[in-house]
């Protein structure tokens, strides 16, 4: 946005009239002054015509002709500062001005006004930030934020993005000093700890947080906002503009396209480099790893197979081959890259040979699928499937995801084990790959490798792609160019390699422990002789030991202090920790020890390489850059007792309480109401925020979901079912009726106690459930979609989620995520009439569905992506009522039986007939035994039963009968049911 699209209006009233009774303020006028000089610092352009002394008419008469003037446009963003003497009539704010008399009720502006008449008509603004630095401001920050809540209401009607915001200076019975707000709110925009470099925008909460800590104990600034947009008010200062253009994209969805420029700052291009996300060096320190990049650049050229996996012990590098590929394969970035053209010819991608690069770390399992989607330039999918059938028909598209094993693990339901992002979205979509244009390049830990099966693995640990020589040069690289005084830059060239080759020694394949190693080196005044044994024998050799080794050599006795700010980054969950004044309370809280902001600054000038910044929703957010840091840190605390400490700090410190003495979770930090279920769900505090009704309505759904099985006491378990139920109802509406719906679900659930908490918080439930008479039912989900009756179901644990499978009447076979009840995938069709029989099976290590239709025939689909296999299995002549899938000495086979009076088999690999078909009647039920677990083996059978036919096993099962020209009623397997 250019600069003559963000305005700033200041307005100060010094002097009133001697019937108003009210003193002069002339040091208001230096407070206009100051947050002109702060917006203008930030892009603003000052508006002329106000400064200070106006009546109450001309300050109306200017404010109204500028909002309404035709220049204006929906981009305009208006920041408004008005300070002065503010009086408290009847519940409102009164702002007296420089022509206000005795009536000072009369005579005086209504601070809602600046919000409802003001903005009334033919206005173009549509974000406007509104500050009042007055007395009692709280009370017109009220009625300005239900004026301006009026106004987004009326602006949504017309597909606006309205965006209105109100930063008061004072809470309703506070006085207000003078200067002390201006100077506490331009500190905070100023302070780091308000926002990194990487976002673009500092948020209100956190600035008035911030501001809160510098103003008197007896004066609380706060915020209001109306609108859903994130607020662009205040520009960050400190955003770092050099590398955006490079992140430019068409991809769908600003969120997405975020995340990925993001992802590209803080992770691509400081691993690319060879680099910590934090590390101030214009130096490119990648060296080595020509046999891994030559063969990674072999598959890109044969795209065979379709999934390519590098793995590697912690420190290993598999992140910065991952990004230096990357980089190389970007037609803007691999101009970045220093003597680009001495590189090997073999070791070049093709410039455009990578779509995209996503970084799992943090993500859930939907969020990464998300990520994908966007990747691949999708629009948002439900499914792995779904994404598959988006892309069918395009050209190769090859995505790199690394830090798979840093996703979020979640859970299906309460008795489920728990399932990682590999399980739900990154294993059906490998196994998928072959047969679409997908192509996969994933990092990740020897672990989870087994996941990928039929994949190429580049294993960075292994003998044939180990590189000592290219550890020693980096480890040389490092002594040098880490640190603006390093001792070993000028020095002879021969005993700095004598000291790199010592430290690789040590590090042995781990280029992290010879980076933390070598930089700590560098940042020390004293250079080391090589030839000391002792020296050596020191020397570290994993991580954890090389991260105490320099903390301890450089910072000495202060090595605590860097420990206890370091410890609470390694409980932040999801993209990372706010700094704001979050950070040093919860190191305070978590060592016994009192820190600052200050201190917070102190770590990231002498340790700020063990961190890096995200950014969610334009606040920055803090990490450590590698979970091995994250691992030594914890590793001899007890982690239930800090998590419970985390847990106390953030509700006690950033959760203030209502008039009625309750959390007021609704107002409370984004952190607290997206991730302290999480951090909860490891103490006994977790079923106190289970059952309390403002906590469930504010928490983030995503991450409560999946740590609902942590409730423990009766009524919490009760309390989260009745959650389990009510959730699609919770996303949306006003407070009221989620209320509504929330007791409503408790009363049917049998609790009762939430039910009666519901009436008790404060809510006003838009409609009030006393009792309920309901038979209690566990939580189901209805699956809509279906045109017509539906005549066959199966149910089958894919990767980890539970689907099930539907086939009807409307030619379709559909799948559906059985804990949501949403739509798995696209629509499966295919089928030329409908369909009467649906069953699952494995084949070659698949899941399968086997549908079986009206039309005669029989088809296959891969239950994961939902791509056909095959061709449809042809030689029913008539109506196909049952199908099975299963295991024979022969292979997997498939059995179908119709109305033809046959039962025909199948080899499910190839499709073609096993042996002649058998029957003589129509066939409506059939089964393919084998080995059963626990049972003795026996020789596998085909069993079946007709209306009119011979049973053809062993044992038999009564078929059902049909009316003539009616289809038979079908269970689980499409077996027929009376």
């Amino acid at each position: 946005m250019s600069a003559d699209r963000r305005w700033f209006i200041g307005a100060a009233t010094a002097r009133y009239t001697e019937a108003s009774g009210l003193a002069e303020r002339p040091g208001l006028v230096d407070e206009v002054a100051r947050f002109a000089g702060l917006f203008g610092e930030l892009g603003y352009v000052t508006v002329p015509g106000f400064g200070h002394d106006h009546t109450v008419s001309g300050f109306s008469m200017n404010l109204r002709r500028f909002l309404i003037d035709p220049q204006r446009t929906a981009d305009d963003v208006v920041v408004l500062y008005y300070t002065g003497h503010a009086l408290v009539e009847n519940g409102e704010l009164l702002l007296p001005m420089a022509d206000t008399d005795g009536d000072l009720s009369f005579t005086s502006m209504r601070a809602g006004d600046l919000t409802t008449r003001f903005l009334a008509g033919g206005v173009r603004v549509r974000q406007m930030l509104l500050i009042l630095d007055t007395c009692h401001a709280a009370i017109g920050g009220a009625s300005a934020a239900r004026g301006a809540i009026d106004v987004v209401n009326r602006l949504n009607r017309l597909d606006e993005n309205p965006s209105i915001a109100v930063v008061v200076a004072a809470r309703p019975a506070e006085r207000a000093v003078e200067s002390a707000f201006g100077t506490a709110f331009v500190a905070a925009v100023h302070d780091p700890a308000s926002g990194g470099v990487n976002s673009d925008f500092l948020p209100l909460d956190g600035l008035v947080d911030l501001t809160n800590r510098n103003t008197p104990p007896w004066q609380h600034a706060r915020h209001f906002l109306a609108g859903d947009r994130i607020t662009p008010f205040v520009p960050n200062p400190r955003s770092d503009p050099w590398l955006r253009d490079l992140d430019v994209r068409t991809g769908e969805g600003l969120r997405q396209k975020d995340a990925r420029r993001a992802e590209r700052l803080a992770h691509v291009l400081p691993a690319a480099r060879g680099l910590r996300p934090t590390d101030d060096v214009d130096a490119w320190l990648f060296t080595g790893r020509e046999h891994a990049l030559r063969d990674l650049v072999r598959w890109l050229n044969t795209g065979s197979p379709a999934t390519m996996v590098v793995t590697g012990d912690p420190g290993s590098g598999k992140s910065a081959v991952l990004a230096r590929l990357f980089v190389l394969a970007d037609r803007r970035l691999r101009g970045q890259v220093p003597q680009v053209h001495r590189l090997a010819a073999d070791t070049m991608p093709a410039a455009g040979a990578i779509r995209e690069f996503v970084h799992a770390r943090g993500k859930t399992a939907r969020g990464l699928l998300a990520a994908l989607a966007d990747a691949c330039a999708v629009e948002r999918v439900a499914s792995p499937g779904e994404l598959l059938q988006a892309i069918r028909g395009r050209e190769p598209i090859v995505v790199v995801v690394d830090g798979v094993d840093e996703a979020i693990t979640e859970a299906a339901d309460e008795n489920a084990e728990r399932f990682t992002p590999v399980d739900l979205v990154l294993a059906p979509l490998a196994r998928a790959t072959h047969r679409t244009p997908l192509r996969l390049l994933i990092g990740v830990r020897r672990h989870l490798v087994a996941r990928f099966e039929d994949s190429g693995v580049v294993d960075l640990d292994r003998e044939a792609y180990a590189d000592p020589d290219a550890i020693v040069k980096y480890t040389r690289s490092c002594l040098v160019t880490l640190g603006a005084s390093s001792p070993y830059r000028g020095l002879d060239h021969r005993r700095v390699l004598r000291v790199a080759r010592a430290i690789a020694a040590a590090a042995g394949r781990s280029f992290l422990v010879a980076l933390i190693t070598a930089r700590s080196h560098a940042l020390r005044d004293d250079i080391v002789d090589p030839g000391d044994e002792t020296w050596r024998r020191g020397l570290p050799r994993v991580a954890s030991e090389s991260i105490d080794d320099d903390l301890r050599s450089r910072l000495g006795d202060r090595i605590c202090a860097a420990r206890d700010l370091l410890l609470p980054l390694a409980y932040a969950n999801g993209p990372g920790l706010p700094w704001e004044d979050v950070w040093a309370r919860l190191a305070s809280a978590l060592s016994g020890r009192n820190y600052s902001n200050a201190q917070v600054n102190w770590l990231m000038n002498v340790a700020g390489y063990f961190v890096t910044e995200s950014t969610e929703g334009n606040r920055s957010l803090y990490r450590l850059y590698h979970q091995n840091l994250a691992d030594h840190l914890r590793s001899d605390r007890d982690e239930a007792s800090d998590q419970a400490i985390i847990v106390d700090t953030l509700i006690d410190g950033y959760v203030e309480r209502t008039d009625h003495g309750r959390w007021d979770w609704a107002r409370a930090h984004p952190y607290i109401t997206t991730h302290l279920a999480a951090h909860a769900a490891r103490t006994d505090r977790f079923d106190d925020l289970v059952t309390d009704p403002r906590f469930l309505l504010a928490a983030d759904p995503a991450v409560l979901l999946n740590v609902l099985p942590a409730a423990r006491s009766r009524a919490a378990r009760l309390a989260a079912d009745a959650y389990r139920r009510a959730e699609s109802r919770l996303r949306a509406g006003d407070v009221a009726q989620r209320a509504a719906c929330l007791q409503l679900a408790a009363r049917c659930g049998r609790a009762p106690e939430l039910a009666a908490a519901v009436d008790d918080a404060g809510l006003a439930p838009a409609w009030s459930t006393p009792w309920a008479v309901w038979r209690l039912r566990p939580p189901h989900r209805a699956f809509r979609g279906h045109a017509g009756k539906v005549w066959a179901a199966a149910i089958r644990r894919i990767n980890g989620q539970v689907l099930v499978v539907s086939g009807g009447i409307d030619r379709t076979v559909r799948r559906w995520d059985a804990t949501t009840g949403d739509a798995y995938g696209p629509v499966l069709t295919g089928h030329e009439d409908g369909v009467w029989s649906v069953t699952t099976g494995v084949v070659d290590g698949r899941v399968v569905i086997v549908s079986g239709s009206g039309d005669g025939t029989v088809r296959l689909w891969d239950a994961a992506t939902g791509v056909p296999i095959g061709a449809p299995l042809t030689g029913h002549g008539r109506n196909v009522w049952a199908v099975a899938a299963g295991d024979t000495d022969a292979g997997p086979m498939i059995v179908s039986g119709g109305d033809d009076g046959t039962v025909r088999r199948w080899h499910a690999a190839g499709g073609e007939p096993a042996g002649r078909p058998a029957g003589a009647g129509a066939c409506r039920w059939c089964e393919l035994g084998g080995d059963r677990p626990g049972r003795a083996p026996r020789r596998d059978r085909v069993r079946g039963r007709g209306r009119a036919g011979p049973d053809l096993g062993r044992r038999h099962r009564r078929g059902g009968r049909r009316s003539p020209g009616r289809a038979p009623r079908h269970g689980v397997g499409g077996r027929d049911r009376r």
